[in-house]
């Protein structure tokens, strides 16, 4: 069973895209007052991702906020869950890329099965209606894709709905 998951959280890590591997253990609260650390340790418990709440983190560049969200994905994959890192450049080019193939509702599917979408650097996409972004914002909503971070981030945590 321990070898199952461990296989488990090594897959969702290769597969997450993630940058570089953060862990909350590391990272020095002390040098970043502003951050509140009870908030953070809230979110290591991994409750946003079954409540499907957003996270959106907001600050001056280097801060943390690439690192905290990297962190908190790191723990959400050895939660056992599915991860996906992302740049928001990056989701604008793939969903752009999607539609002139025709292929947007593939191409949504694949970013809503991950339980936690982490968009990066969000604030450097000045947004539109007509934008492909805003385009897996509405089809993503329509696929119950409820949470996220955003920090200039966003990680999106994916809740399945209960059969009623």
């Amino acid at each position: 069973m321990r070898f199952r998951h461990e296989k488990t959280v090594k897959l969702n890590l290769q597969f997450g895209n993630l940058p570089y591997q953060k862990h909350l253990s590391d990272f020095e609260f002390s040098e970043q007052p502003s951050i509140d650390k009870r908030i953070i340790d809230e979110l290591a418990t991994g409750r946003f991702l079954h409540e499907g709440r957003n996270v959106v983190f907001l600050g001056p560049p280097g801060v943390g906020k690439t690192y905290l969200a990297i962190a908190l994905s790191v723990l959400t994959a050895h939660m056992g869950h599915r991860i996906y890192f992302t740049t928001a450049i990056d989701l604008a080019r793939r969903m752009a890329r999607a539609i002139a193939e025709n292929r947007l509702s593939r191409e949504i599917k694949n970013l809503t099965r991950p339980k936690l979408l982490i968009i990066d650097e969000v604030a450097t996409l000045h947004l539109n209606r007509r934008t492909p972004a805003c385009s897996f914002r509405k089809s993503a909503n329509a696929h119950r894709l409820r949470s996220t971070f955003q920090k200039s981030m966003l990680i999106q945590p994916r809740v399945t709905p209960h059969p009623s």
